[in-house]
């Protein structure tokens, strides 16, 4: 499978561990939700593998497995709604009409708690990977 790819900026470095500064470029403008994304932020922070020994404001090209993209994809937005419906079809099916809504609720805020606690419990070991440094 092909990798999706994009370029950036070396922050900081940790070990094998780099933080890399993304823009969004032309993506971005296209979009039409553009202005209401995180304060009109053209760029965002990435943690990402740093096998090849990148060093700080070196330009870089960076790259995750498509696989791992849908995934993360998966992960953020099937799975919090799979819950939502699981805990209003559950209640519905054990006769607690009256807490169907709290109960969906409950299995969203959980399903969110998961991600949440995953996501610091991986936060050394990103999925994306410095491929190049790029010549400046």
């Amino acid at each position: 499978m092909d990798d999706i790819k994009t370029h950036g900026i070396v922050l900081s470095t940790r070990s094998k561990i780099a933080r890399v500064m993304v823009d969004c470029g032309k993506d971005c403008m296209g979009c039409k939700g553009m202005h209401s994304c995180d304060r009109n932020k053209r760029s965002y922070i990435i943690t990402a593998m740093n096998r090849i020994d990148a060093k700080k404001k070196e330009i870089v090209t960076i790259a995750i497995d498509k696989l791992d993209y849908y995934i993360s994809l998966i992960a953020i937005f099937v799975i919090p709604m799979m819950m939502l419906f699981l805990g209003y079809y559950l209640t519905i099916s054990f006769g607690m009409r009256r807490y169907a809504i709290l109960v969906s609720i409950s299995m969203l805020f959980l399903s969110f708690l998961m991600l949440f606690i995953f996501k610091k419990i991986w936060k050394d070991h990103p999925r994306m990977m410095i491929i190049k440094i790029m010549p400046q």
